[in-house]
C-alpha cells in the first residue's frame, strides 16, 4: 500500500498522535506480544503497510529503547497492533512485568509460554483500555475492599475466605454468584473466550489499584465459578513461594464449600456419582471439586476417592460434566463501557478513547456492551 494512501486512510480513522509523539518501548512489546506476533512477523507487516522494508533489527532497537520510532512510522505500528498512536506514545501508562504486577493464572501445566505471554500483555493492555473507559465515563476507581493477608502460622486460607464472607455478609451454604462478590470488593471481571482452553481465569492486581480477573468463557460454569474464586484468593492471600496456587485453591474451596456447612450434607450417604450430582445442583461447582473436597475433609477414603476419578473420568467427565448450568455474568464492566460510550456516542470514538481500533475493542468488550459471549477474544496465534 502506497504511504501517502495510508496516511490518508489512519487520518480517517482518527488515530493521529501528536506530531511529536514517540512511542514507549514498553508499551511496543505489551502489542507485538498480546498480538501473537514475533519481532520478525511484526517487521513483515509494518514492511507491507510502509511500502518499504522494515527489519527486525529495526523492531528490536526500538523495543530495547535503542531506538525511538519515528513519529511517521508510529501509525504503522499502531494499525498492526490493533492500538491507537495516543496508546503507545502514553508515558503515564503503567505496565506491570511478569511476576512483578501480581499476575496469575489457574492454568494447566501443559500451557505454554508463550501462550502466557500473550495472555499477559492482553491483561495488561485492557486494564489501561478500562482505566481510560472509566475516565471518559467520568466515573471514579473504586477502591478494592479485601485486604490481602499473609497465610501462615495460625492463619490460614480457609481462614481468609470465612472472614470475606463474613465481610460481605454472605449467609450459610452456597455462594450464589462468585461474580458478584468480586465485584462488590471492587474488582473488575471480565468473561472472554482466550482460545485455548488449558487456561480457566488470570487477573492482575497490583498493589492500590483496581485489579482485573478475566475468566474463560470457553469453560464450563462450574469451572468458571472457581477459577474466580480461585483467583480472588490470589488477591486476598499473600502465600509463601511455592505455595501460591495450592493456597487459592484452598482458598476457593472454603469460600464456595464452606467445611461447616458442606460437611452435614457431604455425611448424609456414601458419596456416589448420582449423590454427587444432587450436591452439583446445590452448591454450582463441579462434581471433581466436590470429590475432592469431601476427600481433603476426610468424609471420603483414598480408596473412594479414587474410585470416583476413574468413574468420571470414564464418562468423560473431564472434559463435559453432566448438569450444567447458566454462567454467571459480570455487570461492573459493563455498565462502566456503556457509561463512556454514552460520552463518546459512537463505537469508533468510544474505541480510541479506549486507545484501541474499533477491531480491537470489539474483540474485547463487544460481550460488554450487548450482555452476550463476544466472537472476540484473544486467541492464542503460533507464530514462526
Amino acid at each position: 500500500m502506497p504511504a501517502g494512501i495510508f496516511q490518508r486512510m489512519i487520518l480517517g480513522m482518527g488515530l493521529v498522535a501528536p506530531p511529536d509523539a514517540e512511542a514507549v518501548a514498553a508499551l511496543l512489546v505489551m502489542g507485538r506480544e498480546a498480538a501473537g506476533l514475533t519481532q520478525g512477523r511484526l517487521a513483515s507487516r509494518l514492511s507491507e503497510l510502509a511500502g518499504a522494508p522494515i527489519s527486525q533489527g529495526y523492531v528490536s532497537k526500538v523495543e530495547a529503547g535503542v531506538l525511538t520510532v519515528d513519529p511517521g512510522r508510529l501509525p504503522l505500528f499502531a494499525a498492526v497492533l490493533g492500538l491507537t498512536p495516543g496508546l503507545l506514545a502514553d508515558t503515564s501508562a503503567t505496565i506491570w512485568a511478569l511476576g512483578d504486577g501480581c499476575d496469575y493464572q489457574r492454568k494447566r501445566a501443559s500451557t505454554g509460554v508463550k501462550a502466557m505471554r500473550k495472555l499477559h500483555a492482553t491483561l495488561n493492555l485492557i486494564r489501561l483500555a478500562m482505566v481510560r473507559l472509566q475516565a471518559v465515563a467520568g466515573l471514579r476507581e473504586q477502591p478494592f475492599l479485601v485486604t490481602r493477608t499473609f497465610v501462615q502460622g495460625s492463619t490460614s486460607a480457609e481462614d481468609v475466605a470465612r472472614a470475606i464472607r463474613k465481610q460481605f455478609q454472605i449467609p450459610p451454604g452456597p455462594l450464589k454468584s462468585v461474580t458478584a462478590l468480586t465485584e462488590a470488593a471492587g474488582a473488575w471481571v471480565m468473561t472472554l473466550p482466550m482460545g485455548i482452553r488449558e487456561v480457566d481465569a488470570a487477573s492482575l492486581h497490583p498493589a492500590d489499584h483496581v485489579p482485573l480477573f478475566v475468566v474463560n468463557n470457553d469453560t464450563s460454569a462450574e469451572r468458571t465459578r472457581f477459577s474466580l474464586a480461585h483467583e480472588l484468593g490470589h488477591a486476598a492471600c499473600q502465600a509463601r513461594t511455592g505455595t501460591e496456587e495450592l493456597t487459592a485453591d484452598r482458598f476457593a474451596s472454603e469460600l464456595l464449600m464452606p467445611a461447616k456447612d458442606i460437611l452435614p450434607e457431604l455425611r448424609q450417604q456414601t458419596l456416589s456419582l448420582a449423590r454427587l450430582r444432587e450436591l452439583k445442583r446445590r452448591w454450582r461447582v463441579s462434581a471433581a471439586a466436590l470429590a475432592r473436597r469431601s476427600h481433603d475433609l476426610g468424609v471420603t477414603t483414598d480408596s473412594n476417592y479414587r474410585s470416583l476419578v476413574i468413574q468420571m473420568s470414564g464418562l468423560g467427565w473431564k472434559k463435559n460434566e453432566p448438569d450444567s448450568f447458566d454462567p454467571e455474568r459480570p455487570i461492573v464492566v459493563c455498565e462502566i463501557v456503556r457509561a463512556a460510550l454514552r460520552s463518546q456516542g459512537s463505537i469508533s470514538k468510544l474505541a480510541e478513547a479506549a486507545g484501541t481500533s474499533t477491531d480491537q475493542f470489539d474483540r474485547w468488550f463487544s460481550a460488554s456492551l450487548v450482555g452476550q459471549k463476544s466472537g472476540g477474544g484473544f486467541d492464542v496465534v503460533d507464530t514462526a
